[in-house]
């Protein structure tokens, strides 16, 4: 049975798999001996532009639920390595090491927030960017809720004023209010760029603007974060903001597997892009750490370069 492999169950790897999913009926007869699967991290789909949100009872789909009915079988796994030369990929599960072959492979793994080395951000600060860190950042919310008055107890930093943050500052003030931080409350958007939404466009931002003066979002503008600690945050321009909730919203980097030596070998060597990486199809945010190698391998990130996969021509 030939196999073709989706890795990362994002936006991305769903629409890779639901497409080669309706190709394959689509060829009837010739597509009963094709195994399409979906292997993540998690055992469900995470609607990650709404992780900003306090109800987070929709934001994380059952796998099972979306595949299931299609045909398209799942597992539950961390990728470590892959092998183009011998069509294998090593995944880390729950019982231990595995190795999965392929004849067609889709990188859809997506992005993860960037986390620079600035001293107690790791150990400090939250963020929105998955399912589980969204919910971490709603304990820690309910918990302050729980607690007495102290110093930073009711003021909030957002760090990045791009779409996600300003999505998590806006939602702040109503956040604060269900878990019982009343009263006076500061929400502060922090961001190095001398405007709020600077890649949003000039047209949007007056109404950015004035929306977050209306929910009193204070902002600083061209500073950067300095370091975290568990009372507040120090910026490049000498102040200290007091607050016991500091969410990092602060770019985005392509997410990888583990082995980093394979991951240099595949990036670095054309010549194995383009004798080997021609059965493979290179989605979303992990397209941009080799679009060149990509192109130079003929491969289109469409849903035209999936269905050619189906056809698995020999080689």
């Amino acid at each position: 049975m030939a196999r073709i492999v989706v890795l990362g169950a994002g936006f991305a790897g769903l629409w890779a798999a639901i497409g080669a999913a309706r190709r394959r009926d689509e060829i009837g007869a010739a597509g009963r001996d094709i195994e399409i699967r979906v292997v993540d991290r998690n055992p469900y789909h995470n609607i990650r532009v709404r992780n900003y949100e306090a109800d987070l009872s929709e934001v994380a789909l059952p796998l099972p639920q979306l595949l299931d009915p299609i045909g398209v079988t799942h597992g539950i796994g961390e990728v470590e390595a892959i092998d183009p030369a011998r069509r294998e990929i090593s995944l880390v599960t729950s019982g231990g090491e595995e190795t999965l072959s392929y004849d067609r492979l889709v990188l859809a793994l997506g992005s993860e927030v960037m986390r620079p080395a600035i001293p107690g951000l790791a150990e400090h600060a939250f963020d929105v960017d998955t399912y589980a860190a969204a919910l971490i950042l709603e304990n820690h919310l309910v918990s302050l809720g729980h607690s007495a008055p102290s110093p930073g107890r009711s003021t909030v930093v957002v760090v990045g004023a791009g779409f996600t943050g300003i999505e998590v500052a806006a939602e702040m003030p109503d956040r604060l209010a269900r878990v019982g931080i009343t009263g006076s409350r500061r929400i502060v958007l922090v961001d190095p760029n001398p405007a709020v939404g600077a890649t949003i466009g000039a047209h949007a931002r007056p109404v950015i603007e004035t929306a977050l003066a209306s929910l009193d979002v204070e902002t600083r503008l061209g500073v950067r974060v300095v370091s975290v600690e568990a009372a507040g945050m120090h910026l490049s321009s000498g102040e200290f903001i007091p607050a016991q909730t500091v969410i990092w919203c602060a770019g985005m980097v392509p997410r990888l597997w583990h082995n980093t030596s394979a991951r240099q070998s595949v990036r670095s060597d054309s010549g194995l892009w383009g004798t080997h990486f021609k059965r493979l199809v290179s989605l979303g945010a992990t397209a941009r750490i080799s679009a060149s190698a990509v192109s130079s391998a003929t491969t289109r990130c469409s849903s035209n370069s999936i269905a050619s996969g189906l056809t698995l021509p020999a080689g």
